[in-house]
């Protein structure tokens, strides 16, 4: 159950959605703040500056607290004064969300400070805890962080968790385990991006878009991190396991990964028009670079960073360039749509009431008029 107010959020949605028809000119500025009006917005959420300005003083808090209790004690019973402050810092959290405060950085940093001192705590009663089990224990952590307030980091850490935790167990099985964890990473990174894809049109408009999001990217950068070569090559050394790309069949698989899905991302972006999978696809071709580089130098990488950027540079002008006209329905222009379709639909409403309720316009009395006579008897009728 999400802490913040369903209904402060779904009213900044519309809020949001009413500025961008108000910014397009589908409506007038009388009816945004006629919206703005109807639809309070009392959630405290600062610019990014002032956010991690709170940030930093809050986990600054945090930690002198947790200093404090540590002196108090006199480094006895460190396993419980990491487990209070961490349920005082939960306890905080819950008073400042209720307080209005979303996405200001005393949220941010008070989950993650509760997090960390909960399972910090956890931990250090249990002692000389397997990696696999340490895993396993985060898990409860980064759910509640998802789904009592849909936090984005937490999102992202669990899904990197669930693969280190295949990982794991596949190092204990041996060199064949190993030699299987890239494909089974690969294959249930793969999976979770499939369902996340095709539920895209359910959960795009729902209060937890903005998780679904992060997981999408996640995906999109666990499924090519499952099969690059330079990837597989150091978990396999911190595992100190044999490399699983060992056989030529196996490398020219991985070589062939590493090397082709960016360009295969670009090309999915583009056709599907999405701009997730477009950002990840041009974000790895810097890992393509990266992982050749590293492994055949084929000159300075001063100068290959150079070059790198000259070209870079020179397509984006020219794309720049290319699309201040729209071609294809690609454009230079930033028109976001992410505006969910229950706050267009109401807004709708909103503006339709707007619109009825202003009263019709009333004619005036209608005192004694003169004229209407048939005689000429200045206004008198020759009828009774």
């Amino acid at each position: 159950m999400l802490a913040y107010n369903t209904a402060h959020l779904k009213n900044r949605d519309l809020r949001t959605a009413a500025e961008e028809a108000c910014r397009k000119g589908y409506i007038p500025e009388e009816t945004l703040q006629t919206v703005k009006a109807q639809l309070p917005d009392p959630l405290y959420t600062p610019n990014m500056f002032v956010r991690i300005g709170l940030f930093l003083l809050t986990a600054i808090i945090q930690l002198a607290f947790a200093g404090l209790m540590l002196l108090m004690t006199d480094g006895n019973g460190v396993e419980g004064m990491l487990f209070i402050t961490g349920l005082i810092a939960y306890g905080i959290l819950e008073f400042f969300v209720r307080s209005g405060h979303y996405r200001s950085g005393v949220d941010d940093a008070l989950l993650w400070g509760s997090i960390g001192f909960m399972y910090g705590s956890l931990l250090a009663m249990l002692s000389h805890v397997e990696g696999g089990t340490a895993l396993w224990l985060l898990l409860p952590f980064l759910l509640l962080g998802i789904i009592r307030f849909k936090d984005t980091f937490c999102t992202a850490l669990l899904l990197v968790n669930l693969a280190a935790i295949i990982v794991w167990y596949c190092s204990q099985m041996g060199d064949a385990g190993m030699a299987a964890a890239p494909f089974i990473v690969l294959v249930g990174s793969g999976l979770g991006l499939w369902m996340v894809v095709r539920s895209e049109k359910s959960w795009h408009h729902s209060l937890y878009s903005n998780c679904w999001h992060v997981a999408k990217s996640v995906l999109l950068l666990l499924l090519y991190a499952a099969g690059n070569v330079y990837m597989i090559g150091e978990v396999a050394n911190h595992m100190d396991a044999p490399m699983p790309a060992g056989s030529p069949v196996a490398t020219g698989f991985f070589w062939l990964w590493t090397v082709l899905i960016p360009f295969a991302y670009i090309g999915w972006g583009i056709r599907k028009k999405d701009r997730i999978i477009l950002d990840a696809g041009l974000l790895l071709i810097a890992a393509v670079v990266f992982t050749v580089r590293y492994y055949y130098s084929i000159m300075p990488l001063e100068q290959v960073m150079v070059l790198g950027g000259l070209v870079l540079v020179s397509l984006a002008a020219w794309l720049i360039r290319y699309l201040k006209t729209p071609k294809k329905g690609f454009t230079y222009e930033v028109i976001p749509d992410d505006t969910p379709e229950w706050a267009k639909r109401q807004i709708e409403s909103l503006i339709i009431a707007e619109t009825m309720a202003r009263p019709a316009a009333v004619a005036p009395e209608q005192g004694f008029e003169f004229g209407g006579g048939q005689s000429g008897g200045g206004g008198a009728s020759s009828s009774y």
